[in-house]
């Protein structure tokens, strides 16, 4: 994995621990690791570019976007205030310069 990769799958995985300790939505979690197949052991970043983007741009959109799944992490503490930001941007980045491939 490259750098780019590296930094998306740690925030990936920030946001997963976060959601699994969200006990009023035990699925959370689940919702995101299915949407990101592989992505704990980074077998994510070997899908085609275009099923990586879609995916992550699901993650976003669902849970920082018009979905705002992640309201309630904000509201418990559970998520850094400046996560989506940097997730958005991080992710935006990959995006446009998907370097590595």
């Amino acid at each position: 994995m490259n750098d780019d990769q590296k930094k998306i799958q740690s925030m990936a995985l920030e946001l997963i621990r976060a959601a699994e300790r969200d006990t009023f939505r035990p699925n959370l979690a689940n919702d995101i690791l299915d949407s990101l197949p592989g992505i704990r052991n980074g077998s994510f970043f070997s899908l085609p570019f275009e099923a990586q983007r879609g995916k992550l741009g699901w993650v976003n959109g669902a849970f920082f976007g018009r979905g705002e799944r992640a309201v309630a992490l904000f509201k418990k503490g559970m998520l850094r205030e400046d996560f989506d930001a940097e997730f958005n941007r991080d992710i935006e980045r990959y995006f446009q310069f998907p370097s590595g491939l």
